[in-house]
């Protein structure tokens, strides 16, 4: 059960999470999740930022192992993040699969297949995800 004090001290954390994520200070953000996570390691949103955070800051192989290590029911559906990360690792055929399992409809995940299919030289099977 959370204290009165830890709820205040875990509000305070997630304001401070807000404002880095709304001025793009991912390595605050990273290190706002991770203290989160120590004092509530199940927090959803903790990690899912703390996913994006790494993210945005290139730390890709960190990004991975915390998408591979982490329950989905801990942090939510990160298929399109979890793709992503691999395309940027150069494994495309990882990415493709992680991108099969995902929603068709997904912009973000026909966007990221289509540049896949680019990189691939397949550039009809590219062009006809956007028609």
């Amino acid at each position: 059960m959370v204290t009165e004090g830890g709820a205040a001290a875990a509000k305070q954390c997630f304001i401070e999470l807000a404002k880095a994520d709304t001025s793009g200070d991912y390595d605050k953000a990273l290190k706002t999740a991770n203290k989160i996570l120590r004092n509530f390691p199940k927090e959803t949103l903790a990690f899912k930022c703390k996913l994006v955070a790494q993210i945005q800051l290139g730390h890709f192989e960190e990004a991975l192992a915390l998408v591979k290590k982490t329950p989905p029911h801990h942090m939510g559906e990160c298929l399109f993040e979890k793709a992503y990360v691999q395309y940027r690792l150069n494994d495309d055929a990882a990415a493709m699969e992680t991108l099969s399992k995902t929603d068709e409809n997904d912009v973000r995940c026909l966007e990221l297949k289509a540049q896949l299919l680019y990189r691939a030289e397949k550039f009809e099977e590219a062009a006809a995800i956007f028609r």
